[in-house]
């Protein structure tokens, strides 16, 4: 499997290519060997052959010549020639006798076989022979001698002679050529034989080599292809799936963009609400002070009273004038404790809204699911507060009310008590002194119900400022989410263009593995 691998397709492409030079440049190679080798052996038999067949056929040529000028000098015995042609009969015969000699050994020079050179040496002494005899007919016969008929027989015979030995030796030159053109054509041969093997081996190994690699290469391909179609389907698949999920996000995105926006506007509401309710705390802070110092003021005025009971000892008709005094301001502080009861009844709205409110704010967030968990918690301690607000406010209305009666019952005592006091004097002045105290502690608890209701409105107030401060923090948090919301449409509607692509991609791959299985099957 490794070697596989490391056997890449390149690789197996070069192997199969250098292979397929290889065998060409061998088999050109061989060609070129085999051209060399023939044409070696053709160029040593024709240097050895040529020089030979020529200076024999010269000399077979110039003993013809010699025989006819020899035959040309014997007829002058009959005929009359001019002392020029005698002259041009000398020269031929002498210049044919000079070549014939040196033909002769130039055929003798010549390296060839024993049995040729047996017979060039057999045919030279013939050769010389058949020369001088020449020279003694041509002789005798220019010279009109009467033995040029005995010399020209002797010539003849030894022509006779010359012709065999020179046809001996044509047939052994002859055949000796035939034998080494027969070798050379072996040679020859058995070199084309080995050109057909070799060539015929390496179409085979070729063809071998080849059909080994493009079936190897068919394989590696296919098995591409395969795995190539498998990753498209694969491709495809996760391409429709990132469509189907672009669409559901986006989709999804779109919802919640939508119901962040109606939370945004629900928060808006509450957020106004609570500043109202801020604004509202912050009055109901302001009376709430206003009516501390109220009772404070009652309870110096008590102080007041008692000491007027205490002057009432020395002085009656002070005391009576003071009691009406004293009956006037605590009809005053009456007055002013039922301004707080109403004050506290505009707690108890504002507490009521908020819980309404905060009702609401549960509602939305729960429409919202998780992103409006926070903003639950949130609404659900605003409700938490708004219900202590309203608890404290019940208190004070109960302890408000309470503080009427024992007011109104103070004063109708208090009168009793100065009618009584005329009549029975310093008893009703004792008895006045205790009521007096019994005020004193009364005003007292009120002091500090009142002081209790400042620091609830206080904590109201604080409570409403932190509320505003945390639905600032909900809106920006909400819009953030309206941003990420509308981020997230943009990228789901980039997700589903990009799937779209992405089958497109898918599509156009599908059809080159389809072309490519169809020319590896091919």
């Amino acid at each position: 499997m490794d070697f596989d691998k490391n056997f890449t397709l390149k690789k197996r492409f070069k192997i199969l290519v250098f292979s397929v030079l290889f065998n060409l440049v061998f088999l050109g190679l061989f060609g070129i060997y085999s051209s060399y080798v023939s044409n070696k052996n053709m160029d040593e038999s024709f240097n050895k052959f040529f020089p030979l067949l020529k200076n024999i056929l010269l000399v077979d040529m110039l003993h013809d010549g010699l025989k006819g000028n020899v035959t040309r000098a014997v007829l002058s015995q009959y005929i009359v020639i001019d002392d020029e042609d005698k002259k041009e009969i000398l020269t031929d015969s002498n210049e044919m006798s000079i070549k014939i000699i040196e033909y002769i050994n130039n055929v003798k020079k010549i390296n060839t076989d024993s049995l040729i050179h047996e017979e060039i040496l057999k045919t030279e002494p013939i050769l010389n022979k058949y020369v001088e005899s020449g020279k003694k007919v041509i002789h005798s016969s220019l010279n009109k001698k009467n033995d040029y008929l005995a010399e020209f027989q002797n010539f003849l015979k030894i022509f006779k002679i010359l012709e065999e030995e020179m046809e001996k030796l044509s047939t052994k030159i002859e055949k000796s050529s035939e034998v080494e053109i027969l070798k050379i054509e072996n040679v020859s041969n058995i070199l084309k034989l080995f050109s057909v093997l070799i060539m015929i081996f390496s179409l085979i190994l070729t063809l071998l080599i080849s059909y080994y690699f493009f079936r190897k290469i068919a394989s590696s391909i296919d098995n591409v292809v395969v795995k190539l179609v498998t990753q498209v389907d694969d491709v495809k698949n996760l391409s429709n799936e990132m469509n189907k999920t672009s669409q559901s996000l986006s989709s999804s995105a779109t919802q919640q963009n939508d119901s962040l926006q109606k939370t945004a506007a629900a928060i808006q509401q509450i957020s106004t609400m609570i500043k109202k309710t801020s604004e509202f705390a912050l009055q109901s802070n302001q009376t709430s002070k206003q009516s501390e110092a109220s009772v404070n003021e009652g309870k110096n005025t008590m102080a007041d009273v008692i000491l007027s009971i205490q002057k009432i000892k020395s002085s009656y008709a002070q005391v009576f004038d003071q009691v009406k005094i004293s009956n006037k301001k605590i009809t005053e502080i009456t007055k002013v404790i039922s301004e707080v009861a109403a004050k506290t009844q505009v707690i108890n709205e504002i507490v009521f809204k908020t819980k309404l409110l905060s009702f609401n704010a549960s509602v939305e967030a729960a429409r919202a699911g998780d992103q409006g968990r926070g903003f639950s918690v949130v609404a659900e301690e605003v409700g938490n507060l708004a219900k202590m607000s309203g608890d404290a406010a019940k208190e004070i209305n109960e302890l408000l009310k309470q503080s009427i009666e024992t007011v109104n019952d103070i004063i109708i005592s208090s009168t009793t008590e100065v009618e009584k006091f005329f009549k029975i004097g310093n008893d009703s002045i004792q008895e006045t002194t205790n009521i007096t105290k019994s005020f004193d502690i009364a005003m007292q608890n009120v002091v500090e119900n009142v002081t209790l209701v400042n620091k609830s409105v206080n904590d109201i107030t604080l409570a409403a400022k932190e509320e505003e401060l945390g639905i600032l923090e909900i809106v920006e948090a909400v819009n953030q989410l309206e941003n990420v919301a509308q981020l997230n449409i943009n990228v789901a509607g980039q997700s589903y263009q990009s799937a779209n692509n992405l089958t497109e991609k898918a599509k156009e791959i599908s059809n080159i593995t389809e072309e490519l299985k169809y020319i590896v099957s091919s």
